[in-house]
């Protein structure tokens, strides 16, 4: 089972052709989505103009997990403190991304094996913009993320041409060694703050396959909160978090969705997540 980027990203889009929010699958597995159209709908909007002087390249993340069911709640009492980035009507984002590794997970051990600086490196389509990135994320010892990018045609080959030489020039890796691993796809909401020093995104409807095997693992109950910030700030948005109760959990995506569908594989670190993912998504 191969995953194959330009079907992948662009291929599998259900979209009513409305400007509907978001996909109508969503109605069918997130309890709430009444709940969640209209509390986004109270934000005001910023545009994907106004939020290219957010993009905190270099910067320090803090997510949270948190059962998708209360998002809702969250948002309602960010209405005062927060924009919403909307494009073309749609303020819920369509994502997907594949990973990239080499054939024995070399970057899911190097994170397993608790190696504080790593690497990941993946292929993130925007799917509304028609828009593909190639990127590395590079995290430090002391929890600062670095991230460098490229735009990224999904006809042509990662192992060829200028990618081969980004992906060499930015990692030490020959590109020859990576393949597809794993397939993401999410919903993604973005918010920034009034004063536009810290950035706050909501993923939900998240899933994953896994491309040896073809397993995919839904996780429509489960939210992903991420603060993106430069620097340690005060945050109206921590505030409301700690109000709910909603506990810090550092999670990857990328390492998640491996632990849930990899057969024969390390997983210690993650069996406490996953367990913890399993009570508050039931």
């Amino acid at each position: 089972m191969k995953c194959k980027t330009h079907d992948l990203l662009f291929g599998k889009t259900d979209y009513p052709p409305d400007k509907l929010l978001i996909k109508e699958l969503i109605g069918n597995t997130l309890h709430g989505w009444s709940d969640l159209k209209q509390a986004i709908l109270r934000l005001p909007a910023i545009s994907l103009g106004e939020m290219s002087n957010v993009k905190l390249m270099n910067r320090t993340d803090v997510k949270y997990l948190v059962n998708a069911k209360r998002i809702p709640v969250l948002i309602n009492k960010l209405t005062a403190d927060y924009h919403i980035q909307e494009i073309e009507g749609r303020r819920v984002a369509n994502y997907g991304t594949i990973y990239l590794d080499t054939k024995e997970l070399l970057f899911y051990h190097m994170h397993m094996n608790g190696k504080l600086n790593h690497i990941k490196w993946r292929i993130r389509s925007y799917i509304e913009s028609n828009l593909s990135f190639l990127e590395i994320k590079k995290k430090s010892n002391t929890g600062r993320t670095r991230k460098n990018r490229i735009v990224y045609d999904l006809s042509e080959s990662f192992q060829e041409g200028k990618f081969r030489d980004f992906i060499r020039d930015t990692s030490g890796i020959e590109a020859d060694n990576l393949q597809p691993v794993l397939e993401n796809n999410f919903n993604r909401i973005t918010l920034v703050n009034n004063h536009k020093t810290d950035r706050l995104t909501i993923d939900f409807n998240i899933s994953f396959r896994n491309c040896f095997n073809g397993k995919s693992v839904p996780l429509a109950n489960l939210a992903i909160i991420e603060i993106k910030q430069d620097r340690l700030s005060e945050s109206a948005i921590r505030k409301y978090i700690d109000e709910m109760r909603i506990r810090k959990s550092g999670v990857s995506k990328y390492c998640l969705g491996i632990a849930l569908t990899a057969e024969n594989i390390k997983r210690n670190l993650y069996k406490r997540k996953i367990r913890y993912i399993n009570k508050i998504a039931s």
